[in-house]
């Protein structure tokens, strides 16, 4: 019997084997730091802050930690197409840029897997 097991695809980064998911993570996280947030530091710093900490954690509860598109295709009878429980993202249904002033307006806010943020984010 042969016990070997299949591996994802690994990269080096820094003398040190990740994933290749792993490596995306990381790069995603340093653009953020390095481009996105320098850009914007007003949105930064709103995101850092305690009252959106506390209003994430809200609409999450709200949402019952899970996409909100992902139940829709559920209660349609369809299969899920993202993930639900994993990496979930508040997102701002009109955008920061757009309108300032809702960024903490609950109606506003909806719980989105990264499948359904990015299908709506790369839709714009």
């Amino acid at each position: 019997m042969n016990d070997y097991q299949w591996q994802p695809p690994k990269t080096r980064r820094n003398n040190k084997l990740i994933s290749k998911q792993e490596a995306k993570q990381q790069a995603d996280k340093k653009y953020n730091q390095s481009i996105r947030f320098k850009r914007d530091q007003r949105e930064a710093a709103f995101y850092q802050s305690s009252a959106w900490r506390k209003k994430r954690a809200f609409i999450l509860k709200r949402d019952h930690h899970m996409c909100i598109e992902c139940m829709k295709e559920l209660e349609a009878g369809k299969e899920a197409t993202g993930t639900i429980n994993q990496r979930l993202i508040v997102d701002h249904i009109i955008d920061l840029k757009i309108d300032w002033s809702k960024r903490l307006d609950s109606d506003n806010l909806q719980t989105l897997c990264i499948v359904h943020h990015n299908k709506k984010t790369f839709k714009k």
